[in-house]
C-alpha cells in the first residue's frame, strides 16, 4: 500500500518536476488524499 504511493508520487514528480515545483506540490496534495482516502474506505470495507 505504501509502496504504491511512493511509486505513484515518483511517477508524478517525475512529470511535474521539471517544470514547476511548487505547482507539483500543490497538485500532488489533493490526489494524494484522495487516493488514501479511498484507500482506507476500501480497506474499512474489506475488513467489515
Amino acid at each position: 500500500m505504501l509502496s504504491g504511493l511512493n511509486v505513484l508520487y515518483a511517477l508524478v514528480g517525475m512529470l511535474v518536476y521539471p517544470r514547476k515545483r511548487r505547482f507539483g506540490l500543490l497538485l500532488l496534495l489533493p490526489i494524494i488524499t484522495f487516493i488514501a482516502y479511498t484507500l482506507l474506505k476500501t480497506f474499512i470495507w474489506m475488513h467489515s
